[in-house]
């Protein structure tokens, strides 16, 4: 019988590991164990007086939590209106966009795709603006087969006939004077990080007073509470204590980079299916090149900047013994590196 090499074996073993986090990516596996072990509604009335009292089932609360949102996006889709609740969520990220080329590129992208009742693009449908221009530019989507810009005449002649006529109609159901003080920004190439807010509060007042009262009254909003019992989301994480978080949560895959204090790996977690990158520090590698301060500045700023969508988040932090793991969201590829754009010093 002839026996493996330890070089053999090693990569035996990159091969197989490869082919596992291959298999992760092309076919994510959606784990139904959470909600499987959620409890049903009938059972959670303890929990939601709870949430009621710390004021945590208010429209702005349940909206910014990743599952709130996606059970009121799932309730939009059922009603025909999710562009109003995709449309906030971009305008919230627009808001953090700093440079003025970037923030020109999503403001039109917005105004084509929201906001115009006359727009020459064809989006696809439920569609966020940072997906669609993360990889296109926006002139991809555009109806006709000239790509030209419209003119100053061309936008002025659209001004005067929407004063006119109120019959046409944008993706987020908002007309008037909103909507014609964006569209003379536009034409002004006046890119303020303001300039759509007018049109946010015409949809939020809608979400709020019109939507969200049937939202809380529908089997999402039920089903948002179990996720709530089986996951314990709460901003108060003192007074409603959740799971802990361990390490075989995680499935782990390949390793995808190494560094100075350790090496990144991806995985997936174990009861909902979505891919991580894995970050395993070493400590007592860090205790000896006496760099703590700089592993803390990084930990301190992964966690200012989350929920930024130009950036990996960070989602969860284990400690043990030995290694510290920091898992981000995982962009394959790297969204840098799918931009093939060459960027200035300044962008540098």
């Amino acid at each position: 019988m002839a026996l493996i090499s330890d070089g053999m074996f090693e990569d035996l073993k990159e091969i197989a590991e490869n082919s596992a986090f291959m298999e992760a990516v092309k076919k994510p596996q959606v784990s139904e164990e959470m909600w499987r072990r959620a409890p049903k509604f009938e059972n959670c009335m303890d929990l939601k007086k709870f949430l009621k009292e710390q004021k945590l089932l208010n429209f702005e609360t349940v909206f910014n939590k990743s599952t709130g949102f996606y059970m009121l996006k799932c309730f939009l889709i059922a009603n025909q209106a999710v562009d109003k609740a995709i449309f906030l969520r971009d305008v919230m990220k627009f808001h953090k966009v700093r440079f003025k080329s970037a923030r020109k590129r999503v403001a039109i992208a917005i105004w084509e795709r929201f906001v115009n009742d006359d727009s020459k693009f064809s989006f696809p449908s439920d569609s966020s603006v940072f997906d669609l221009i993360q990889h296109r530019d926006i002139s991809f989507y555009r109806k006709e087969e000239s790509s030209k810009k419209k003119s100053r005449s061309r936008l002025e002649k659209e001004r005067k006939e929407s004063m006119l006529d109120y019959g046409k109609m944008n993706a987020v159901g908002v007309y008037g004077p909103a909507v014609e003080n964006a569209r003379q920004m536009i034409m002004d190439e006046k890119f303020s990080q303001t300039m759509f807010d007018e049109v946010v509060e015409e949809v939020r007042s809608d979400l709020l007073l019109g939507i969200f009262p049937r939202f809380e009254r529908s089997e999402f909003y039920k089903r948002y509470i179990r996720c709530c019992a089986a996951t314990r989301v709460s901003k108060l994480g003192s007074k409603l204590p959740g799971a802990k978080i361990d390490l075989k949560d995680f499935e782990v895959f390949r390793v995808l980079g190494r560094g100075g204090f350790g090496s990144v790996k991806a995985c997936r977690k174990r009861n909902c299916g979505s891919l991580y990158a894995m970050k395993i520090i070493n400590k007592k590698r860090v205790k000896v090149k006496k760099a703590l301060r700089n592993v803390m500045e990084e930990r301190h700023v992964l966690v200012k900047i989350s929920g930024s969508p130009f950036i990996t988040n960070l989602k969860y932090e284990i400690h043990i013994s030995c290694p510290l793991y920091i898992n981000n969201t995982f962009d394959f590829g790297g969204t840098l590196c799918k931009t093939k754009r060459i960027f200035s010093s300044s962008w540098t």
